[in-house]
Order: structure tokens, then sequence, then C-alpha cells
């Protein structure tokens, strides 16, 4: 079980020699504990934290070597000689080569700024010779002209995790120290866009290297900031530790409590400033789905979860539930599986299948509040070129890659609302160059248009949004998508977040307060459920 052990345990006392208070006692104990474990932290031992978290060492390391040996070396799709699917509504749509990346430019890490452009913080590239070297970069790309910028990097961002703060600058946590075996860089940076430089912050109290991270709120510490779980440590094994950076401060605490969790756990936010780990890891562990405390450590299993290993499957909040529902689809397995967090007993249940068992799995926003999934490989590494559109109550192929997309690739979408689909590592060394791009069904229509919003939004507050809409339709709903961070095909910020509408056509409330201060799409669906192109914004308070 990946559940957290509390950092210490209540020291025992002599209860003295009467049996009966002590059966009494002792049964009240067996019938209670259980519905205690939900709500704090299990009191395990420091030895049995210390095998789950060399058990997660164990599965990470292997991961690695088969993810860098295993891979088929199939850059084109052979199979395949039209990428358009010819089918009806939401399905329809069409794949395009868009561009090629220069040589040696592999965006295995992808952040979407403000300005429109992305940051691909690659460091040393999954090449040995790169890091022993101190060749260290990254990218700036612009997918509207295929131009790309190289910049140098302070450290080996490799196999970081990065997210965006309320200015919508980037964190980098951590990176690698070494490869073969892999140890983690404690280091966190903060990339402003706008000045294009990097601001080394405190370090963490150790390495992580595919560690998992989180913006939030932190009551405790009256401040916005980062929670980091997972990684492996400056020496190499995991890092169990739970820590917060505090911007307020400026500083890490480590919080009261220890965690093993598999590397690149993936998690949203949800209710009661709590976070879901969704049992969607990196590793081929099947860790324990559930909702945590951030703050305490306490741990709520959720059940349903079809079996089957689940690493590197895509977890993302199911269209149209404004962060309510989660998603959770491919991995060793070709089974999805949704699960409705607000409920007082939440559990998996059984959602359609993918056409087969996809690692490596990519997903993201369509502007009608729909979900692309694409990319990845079978269980045998051979590399799969399926697309599917995630809907409301569905899922449906939509045409298939022309490129094959595996381990390393990432998926992004555009203001116009077009995805595209970069990258591939299939073996160490071998890189996919194509970037390729996706025509949503909603492009063969005359679209709405947002004609002016305000260049900041507070929350819980009404703004003004003006919108030209297309002869004979009318406002349906205005949606807010945050920008892209994703790193090895998965993102803790994703998300669809319906505003509420007022009865004046102008004006609308900010959505959830699942969401955090930062930058977002903003897109008006008009009664087709056409979307227009969206606009970027800064949400505050």
């Amino acid at each position: 079980m990946n559940q957290p052990a509390a950092a210490a345990t209540a020291k025992g006392e002599t209860v003295g020699n009467r049996k009966l208070p002590v059966l009494l006692a002792l049964a009240a104990a067996l019938l209670i504990a259980p519905l205690l474990a939900i709500n704090k932290p299990a009191t395990a031992q420091p030895a049995a934290l210390k095998q789950r978290a060399d058990e997660i060492t164990y599965h990470t390391v292997t991961e690695i070597k088969q993810a860098r040996t295993r891979g088929k070396v199939q850059l084109a799709n052979a199979e395949t000689a039209s990428t358009t699917l010819q089918a009806s509504g939401v399905a329809s749509g069409s794949w395009y080569k868009q561009c090629t990346l220069p040589s040696g430019f592999n965006p295995i890490h992808a952040s979407q700024q403000p300005d429109g452009t992305l940051l691909f913080p690659i460091g040393s590239a999954n090449s040995t010779g790169n890091f022993d070297a101190g060749t260290f970069v990254m990218y700036r790309f612009n997918p509207s002209t295929c131009s790309s910028t190289r910049l140098a990097t302070p450290v080996d961002m490799f196999c970081n995790v990065h997210i965006k703060n309320a200015a919508g600058n980037t964190y980098v946590l951590g990176g690698t120290a070494q490869y073969d075996p892999f140890h983690g860089l404690a280091t966190l940076y903060e990339y402003d866009w706008k000045t294009r430089t990097f601001t080394e912050r405190p370090s963490m109290s150790d390495g992580r290297w595919y560690p998992g991270a989180w913006y939030r709120y932190s009551k405790t510490y009256a401040s916005w900031g980062i929670f980091t779980l997972s990684g492996l440590g400056s020496d190499g094994n995991l890092n169990t530790r739970a820590e917060f950076y505090s911007e307020r401060e400026q500083r890490w605490y480590r919080l009261p409590y220890d965690y093993a969790v598999e590397t690149y756990p993936q998690g949203v936010p949800t209710t009661g400033n709590n976070l879901f780990l969704s049992g969607e890891t990196f590793s081929g562990d099947n860790p324990t789905p559930g909702i945590l405390n951030p703050e305490t450590g306490s741990f709520r299993p959720v059940q349903g979860l079809p079996a089957g290993e689940r690493s590197q499957g895509a977890t993302f909040f199911a269209p149209g539930s404004s962060g309510r529902s989660v998603i959770a689809a491919g991995g060793g397995s070709a089974s999805t599986a949704k699960v409705n967090l607000y409920v007082s007993s939440p559990a998996y249940t059984t959602g359609p299948s993918l056409a087969a068992a996809t690692r490596y799995l990519s997903n993201t926003a369509l502007w009608d509040g729909r979900r692309l999934l694409t990319g990845g490989e079978d269980r045998s590494g051979n590399p799969l070129y399926y697309s599917y559109v995630y809907g409301f109550s569905s899922m449906v192929r939509t045409a298939n890659t022309a490129y094959s997309h595996q381990y390393h690739s990432t998926l992004w979408t555009q203001p116009s609302g077009r995805p595209c689909l970069a990258g591939g590592n299939p073996q160490r060394g071998v890189v996919q160059p194509a970037v390729e791009c996706f025509r949503p069904w909603y492009e063969a229509y005359t679209r709405p248009a947002i004609t002016s919003a305000p260049s900041t939004i507070t929350r819980g507050q009404a703004f003004s949004l003006g919108v030209s809409w297309v002869s004979g339709t009318s406002r349906k709903e205005i949606h807010f998508f945050p920008l892209t961070d994703t790193t090895h095909q998965s993102e803790a910020q994703n998300g669809d977040y319906k505003a509420t509408l007022t009865t004046t056509g102008g004006v609308v409330n900010t959505p959830s307060t699942l969401m955090p201060p930062g930058y977002y799409f903003i897109v008006a669906i008009d009664s087709r459920g056409v979307p227009s192109k969206a606009v970027i914004r800064q949400l505050v308070g």
C-alpha cells in the first residue's frame, strides 16, 4: 500500500492486569481502526516504509532500463496512407505535418507560456554524452512559425517536474544529478517568461528525479506554493519526504509525515484543498488511488480502478465536470475508468476501452470541451498511431497519426484550438523530429470570436467578455483551460472549467475554486457547440 507513514508513533503505556477492560479496549480498537485509517496517516514502522521505498526504487530502475532498450525504431506509420478519418461530427479530423525539429531537439518537457510559445527544458536530453560534457539546453519554441531558439540552462533539467505559478512563470524542480543509475537534483529554479531568464530559488531537502509537484495553497503556511512528492533522491533511492515551498517566505518546509509513492505520481486537485492521486504513475507497480490531504498526510483509498499495470497512462478531468470527475486511461491496460470525487464514497467505474493497451498515452483539451488522446506504444514497445476523442459520455476513434510518438513525446493545444504532438524517444539516441498537428471538426465551421476581455480577472468576481456570435447562434458556455505543463505525458493542472453565466449576455463569473491563480485560455462556445479561438488572460486572487 502507498499510504503515508507518520514521522512518529505514540509511546505505549501499561494498562494494568484486568482482562475485561483490556479485551473491550482491544475489540473497540479493531472495530474503529479501519474507520480512523481513512482520516489520518497510517502508522507504519520505519522498516515498512523503507521496504516500500525500496520496492518503488526497484520498479522505477527496471522501468527505465526497459524504456531505454525495448522501443521499436519506427518513426513513420508505414500502414497509414491517409491520416484523415472519414467520420461525422466530433470524431472527424485530420493530422498533418507542421514542421521538423532541429537535430537533437527532443521536447521531453513542455511548458506553455502566456505569450503562446512553449518552453522545452530538456537538459541533457537523455544523452550521457551531453551530461558528461555539461551540455544542458532548453528551447523556446514558437509553434505558429515552427521557429526555435536554443537557450542555456544552469543545471541538468532532464527528468524534472515543472509547474507554473500565479505570475505565469515556470518552476522547475529537480532533474538529473547522475546517470546509470540515476540520482536526483535538489534544485529549484523559476523561469521568468517575460525576461526569459532563470532565477535559482532555495533547494529542497533532498534530490528528486521523476517527482510529482502541484501548485496549491497551504493553510498551514498561509501561502501559495509547491507541494512535492516522490522522485529518486540524491543517493538514487526513493525520496519519501513530503515538502512544501512557501512563496511568501521563499523557503521549503518538510511536512510532518513521510510518503512512499511511485515516481511521477499522477494526481489532480480536488475538493477540501486535497489532492487526488489517480493510481497512474511512471513505474510498473500498482499504487492504490486515493484522496490525500497534503497538510496532514491523511489518505482515503478509492476503489475500483481496473486491474492491470497503470504506469504511463493518462489522468485527466472528465470533460464537462469542472473538476468533479477524473478519467484514468491506458497504461499497460486498454481500459479506461471514471471516478466522481464529489460523492460520499468515490469509486472508479469502468469506461470504454482503447483499441489496444497504450503506454505513454498523451492527452490534451479540445476547445469544444472534449479531450484528444493519442500517441504511445503497446506492451512490446511497438508504436501506436490511434487517436481518440473523449467526450462527455463516450470515447470515439478519430484519425491516426502519421508518425510514431512514444516515450518522451508531448501534446499541447494552441490558442486556435488545434492540438500539436511532438517528439518521442523510442530508444536512447533516437528522436522523433516530426511535429504533427490535428485539425478538429470545428475548423470546418464559422466560429464565434472573443472581441474583448480584461487583462486580469479576479476570482469570484464577474467580468465582461465581448463575443461576436455567428448569425443565428447564441451563447452556450464560457470555458477556462489551463496552459499546458506536461512531462512524460502527464500534467498536474489540466482541466476544463465552465464559467457561471449571468443573465447579462457579456458578463460571466469565474469558475471552480480548484483553479489556482495563473494564466488560462478563455473560450466561448456557441449554441451549435462550436468554440471560438482562445484568448489568454490572468486569473488573480
